[in-house]
């Protein structure tokens, strides 16, 4: 079986001369990475198909969720290009300052997966 989730694996090894030996381990299959998603807020706009963050010309607090189906809320987020306010389960606040022109955001869960999000910010009068 290889479908992710937990899985229990045993094994027996006979020598020729019929001695036995018997193991087993439990284990986790994680194949897929965390997923990065945003709403938009009040003074942005996320637009993630297109990799695009519209914020007005001042620093801006910016909200992204981050999950994982098999490590649940074992992901960690990070901002390169803007600072972590706070992180409340999945969610996490990211202060977006009023220089950056790019923040990429990076979340990797319990094994080590990574996902990689990369915005490139356009500074509007209005959202």
């Amino acid at each position: 079986n290889e479908s992710d989730g937990y899985h229990s694996v045993s094994i027996m090894i006979i020598s020729q001369l019929g001695y036995t030996l018997n193991t087993s381990m439990d284990l986790w299959l994680d194949s897929q990475s965390p997923t990065i998603d945003g709403n938009n807020g009040s003074d942005y706009t996320v637009d993630f198909s297109s990799g695009l963050l519209y914020v007005p010309h001042k620093s801006v607090t910016a909200s992204f969720q981050h999950a994982d189906a098999i490590c649940g809320n074992q992901t960690v987020l990070n901002a390169m290009g803007g600072s972590i306010l706070s992180t409340s389960q999945q969610t996490t606040l990211v202060l977006i300052p009023s220089n950056s022109t790019q923040i990429s955001i990076t979340v990797s869960d319990c094994v080590g997966w990574e996902r990689v999000k990369t915005f490139t910010i356009h500074r509007v009068n209005s959202v």
